[in-house]
């Protein structure tokens, strides 16, 4: 009888949390469409590129030398230069700055006011590995991390077809480190 009763209190605790459990999950209090709080918390916290990193200002000829390095032909890295995305000053330092998902590049010349160069969304895919979405590609890069020091290693995969953006996305992620600015 004891054991009965014991059994009986049991069953009886479990339907009445099970119950609770169902009410706190019904619809009307959970959105699935939005992470719990704590995660997106989490998450935010767990961004180690989120500020602003700037590179030190680079010459013209440093630059072209990335693009160069990565396997660029002169031909294409000299027209890429001369185009409206290329550099008119001598030389010029990049920043990044990431913020909410959102990566924001600019470009300095030397002498000059930064202009924006890249904005779109980026993602970690891991602690070394960041992916960047530029209009409707995707380019896959490395990086090392140590305290207030970003260097980009490798892309490791460039979506955007255009040899032009290629060697854009070379000249200011491989070209030069970044430090933490803020």
């Amino acid at each position: 009888m004891k054991s009965s009763t014991l059994l009986a209190a049991a069953v009886s605790f479990a339907l009445v949390a099970c119950g609770e459990q169902a009410a706190s999950r019904s619809p009307a209090a959970v959105d699935a469409t939005q992470p719990p709080a704590s995660a997106a918390a989490t998450d935010a916290a767990a961004d180690p590129l989120e500020g602003t990193w700037t590179t030190e200002e680079m010459s013209v000829d440093e630059l072209k030398q990335a693009a160069l390095d990565a396997g660029h032909s002169a031909a294409d890295v000299e027209e890429f230069f001369s185009g409206p995305l290329g550099l008119s000053a001598d030389a010029a330092a990049f920043q990044i700055r990431f913020l909410g998902g959102q990566a924001s590049q600019f470009m300095t010349p030397a002498g000059g006011d930064a202009t924006p160069q890249h904005d779109g969304p980026y993602r970690l895919t891991d602690d070394q590995t960041l992916v960047w979405t530029d209009g409707d590609c995707d380019t896959t890069v490395t990086f090392e991390l140590e305290g207030d020091a970003l260097a980009f290693t490798e892309i490791v995969e460039d979506e955007c077809p255009a040899a032009e953006a290629q060697i854009a996305h070379i000249t200011f992620l491989l070209s030069g480190p970044y430090a933490r600015t803020d």
